[in-house]
């Protein structure tokens, strides 16, 4: 069993973190807490 960690969070000076979301295990985003989702209606989310 492989597991992941975060150890580190690197900011840069130009971003602006409304929320970090940690959890201990994997799931989907429909399991997320609500207050924690992105609306994206508001924001342009880009994932590499």
């Amino acid at each position: 069993l492989k597991r992941d960690f975060t150890l580190e969070v690197l900011v840069h000076a130009n971003c602006r973190i409304y929320t970090i979301y940690f959890c201990d295990k994997l799931d989907s985003y429909d399991k997320i807490p609500p207050q924690y989702k992105l609306n994206t209606d508001k924001f342009f989310v880009m994932f590499c």
